[in-house]
């Protein structure tokens, strides 16, 4: 199986609608050979100042904070965290031999 995984909603049914249509499943599609799943534009966001230190108050902070590793944290949104498992599910899927990133090439995204 191929695993596509598109920045969002929208852009999965277009890339199903590609290759051929394909059955809706819970947070992907199904096509033939590919899984196609999304997600909603960012679902991580890099741990803030506040989550390396616990120091709440900005005037506080040592600067400059470079923490030694930059590490990642969900967004809080229940949508998101349902959605970040069944990527991940898809992604650990043994059936699974290539995964193709279908996002925006953009300052956020990928650069070519």
């Amino acid at each position: 199986m191929k695993l596509i995984i598109a920045e969002k909603p929208s852009l999965a049914r277009n890339v199903a609608g590609a290759i051929g249509g394909g059955k809706n499943k819970d947070g992907y599609i199904e096509a033939g050979e590919y899984l196609i799943t999304w997600g909603f534009g960012h679902l991580l966001n890099l741990k803030s100042v506040e989550d390396y230190t616990g120091i709440k108050n900005w005037r506080e902070i040592p600067l400059p904070f470079i923490p030694e590793s930059f590490e990642y944290k969900l967004k809080s949104d229940d949508g998101v965290d349902k959605q970040f498992k069944i990527i991940k599910e898809l992604v650990d899927r043994k059936d699974v031999e290539t995964i193709i990133n279908c996002g925006d090439a953009d300052r956020e995204g990928v650069r070519p």
